[in-house]
């Protein structure tokens, strides 16, 4: 009786995986015969491959769900391997490597229309980590003790080859507490291919010219840091080639009330430097406590803050080394499965999405940003074209952008994520951070002059930005500029009276 109800079981669950097609008919049977050798009923049931057309298929349906059991333990021939995935997990909020989500610009003509001017806002691309992480990480030899505690393990249910490319690990190109926030070679270099895209999308505003005529015509800016200064230089050279423009604009942060305001405020500072990173919620708790078991690591209570600590430095090299070499994969990205990274990314980055008051006070930073917007687009409705640049280009930080979408509205209607945050509230974001501000971020603003009128067009990361009145990031220059004039009668220029 007992038999009975099991066999019922098995074949209930495992229609559910026929009817995905999950295995062929072939593949049931090699794993029946692992499974059936294994166990005590071998002798009773010994398989030839002549034997496929008599099995019955409730038994086919039993082996499949043993089998997909053992392949989830990684028990057998084909098990998963992180290191041969063709669609591993890449997203990592502000973190994500930009070639991972960006897009391709392909309405940049838009018909009787003549562009005017583009205006790009743009964070640096990737970056080595900022000194804690990395004396963390080499000089308290963290992933060292990681590799050790996975050799006692025996790696747990990783399969070999991940387990040996995390065994032979010693990359600390840029885990260096002399190089901190360094632009990275890839971060170079894709802010570099984004200028020569940009030059392909938009050759009305973008050409090569003696270097004095360029210093006319554009006009660039950038926080005063190594990363922000790096990418900017970056961008240049995919714009124009091997070219030195003297004439641009490096503020250092007290007098830089554009990109750099909210780094002047000292509440923002407290607020920055005291969150508390990690809230042990339930379910988080029980995400950290599976991976324990996973990989057999210590599941005394007392030592949860050291398992996770653990996994907290595994999966931070797993983020920043997949936005330094984007085309290999991070070998500790396997420790973890899909799902795990996902919360991962968005636990780190949660505090972006903070109560109203923050969202309230800080994203006025954002203000004078948009009014230069206004400013520069305003003047060439106005028939001033000589006097305005082709192309304007600012170099601020992943809060600059965030800032900018939030006072703009972009962000309306995704309420802020509170802080103990469950996997429903992550799944019901409607903005991902991962496709709006990853490395090398961007936001563009082309103003045009249509033979009706005046048309804006708005990107995010070489995408149309779908902004609400803005069908496929189109707007009309009536609706955007209303929007803009909103912002900007409201903008304290210097910003001393910010609410």
């Amino acid at each position: 009786m007992k038999s009975d109800i099991l066999i019922e079981f098995f074949t209930v669950t495992a229609l559910e995986i026929v009817h995905k097609g999950i295995m062929s008919r072939a593949a049931y049977l090699g794993h029946l015969r692992y499974v059936l050798n294994i166990t005590k009923y071998s002798k009773q049931w010994q398989l030839r491959h002549t034997t496929k057309s008599f099995l019955s298929d409730k038994i086919i349906l039993i082996a499949t769900l043993i089998a997909i059991l053992c392949l989830e333990g990684h028990l057998i021939v084909g098990e998963y391997c992180y290191a041969d995935d063709p669609n591993p997990y890449l997203l990592f909020g502000i973190r994500t490597a930009y070639k991972n989500v960006r897009g391709t610009i392909t309405d940049s003509m838009i018909p009787n229309c003549e562009p005017l001017q583009i205006w790009m806002l743009l964070k640096h691309g990737s970056i080595s980590p900022p000194k804690y992480w990395s004396m963390r990480l080499k000089d308290d030899n963290n992933m060292e003790i990681i590799k050790r505690d996975l050799a006692h393990s025996k790696a747990g249910r990783m399969c070999q080859k991940d387990y040996e490319r995390i065994k032979h690990w010693n990359n600390y190109e840029y885990i260096d507490k002399t190089k901190v926030w360094i632009l990275s070679k890839e971060g170079e270099l894709g802010m570099m291919r984004l200028g020569q895209r940009l030059k392909t999308y938009f050759p009305e505003l973008i050409q090569c010219r003696p270097v004095n005529t360029l210093k006319k015509q554009y006009y660039f800016r950038a926080m005063n840091a190594q990363r922000s200064i790096a990418s900017m230089r970056s961008l240049i050279k995919g714009l124009f080639g091997n070219i030195n423009l003297d004439n641009v604009d490096i503020r250092n942060t007290s007098h830089d009330k554009i990109l750099q305001y909210h780094l002047t405020q000292r509440e923002f500072f407290d607020y920055y430097n005291t969150r508390d990173l990690f809230i042990f919620n339930d379910e988080f708790r029980k995400m950290i406590n599976g991976i324990r078991q996973r990989y057999d690591l210590s599941s005394d209570p007392a030592h949860f803050i050291y398992a996770f600590d653990q996994l907290l430095d595994a999966n931070y090299v797993c983020m920043r080394e997949t936005s330094w070499y984007p085309d290999v994969k991070s070998p500790w990205c396997a420790m973890f499965t899909k799902e795990e990274l996902k919360f991962f990314a968005i636990y780190i980055d949660r505090y972006l999405y903070r109560s109203p008051p923050y969202f309230q006070k800080h994203t006025q930073a954002a203000c004078p940003i948009l009014k230069d917007l206004y400013i520069h687009f305003t003047n060439l409705e106005k028939g001033n074209v000589h006097e305005e640049p082709k192309g304007i280009f600012y170099f601020g930080d992943f809060h600059s952008l965030m800032f900018f979408y939030s006072l703009l509205g972009h962000l309306d209607g995704d309420a802020p994520m509170p802080l103990n945050f469950t996997l429903h509230d992550l799944r019901n974001r409607k903005y991902d951070l991962s496709y709006l501000i990853p490395y090398n971020g961007n936001v563009a603003a082309v103003f045009y002059k249509c033979s009706d009128g005046f048309k804006v067009k708005l990107y995010s990361n070489e995408r149309p930005l779908n902004y609400k009145g803005c069908p496929q990031g189109t707007c009309e220059w009536g609706y955007f500029k209303k929007v803009l004039r909103n912002i900007a009668l409201k903008c304290n220029v210097d910003l001393c009276n910010l609410p």
